[in-house]
């Protein structure tokens, strides 16, 4: 029975999760150019927000994901 859990934890880490995490950092791939318009302050925001990104499969509640906010 725990063998089951975990691969249904593992399917939907891999069919929802980790893409839309990977399409978020994506998004957000631009702002970590150095000669993109913003400021240092603003860009060490979103080196924060992509950590917590790369951060949430590992951390996140499977069954009611709480996003990172990105940065406005």
């Amino acid at each position: 029975m725990d063998d089951e859990w975990v691969l249904n934890l593992d399917r939907k880490l891999k069919s929802f999760i980790r893409p839309r995490r990977n399409d978020l950092l994506a998004e957000t791939d631009k702002y970590m150019l150095s000669d993109y318009p913003i400021t240092e302050e603003k860009r060490q925001e979103y080196v924060a927000y992509r950590q917590q990104l790369r951060d949430f499969p590992s951390v996140c509640d499977i069954e009611n994901p709480e996003w990172p906010v990105k940065p406005e």
